[in-house]
């Protein structure tokens, strides 16, 4: 309970931060790195700037806290989206071949 009670408190102070970081997180699908093959390093990079990101607004240095507060934000990290629009572009690609 502590978890969600700091991501509520810091709820109305960094949400224009955190909208602000969600379209900044936009970027990377508009270059397209879904149909890239990347390697589990490079996701976890992509990973820590969110991570840290996070840690700098609710001012937290606890990995638990950050996800609580990415959860309680609906803010997926990019090794997630990622993966689910990866699936995606496959699933159009395998649809236009198979027509």
């Amino acid at each position: 309970m502590q978890v969600v009670s700091q991501c509520q408190e810091e709820f109305s102070f960094d949400l224009p931060s955190v909208q602000l970081a969600r379209r900044r997180k936009k970027f990377l699908d508009l270059y397209g790195l879904e149909v890239l093959p990347l390697y589990q390093y490079q996701l976890r990079s992509l990973d820590f700037v969110i991570n840290r990101l996070f840690m700098k607004l609710f001012r937290t240095s606890d990995i638990q806290v950050v996800s609580q507060c990415q959860e309680e934000f609906s803010f997926d990290l990019p090794s997630v989206q990622l993966a689910r629009r990866r699936k995606k572009f496959l699933d159009k690609l395998y649809h236009c071949h198979s027509v």
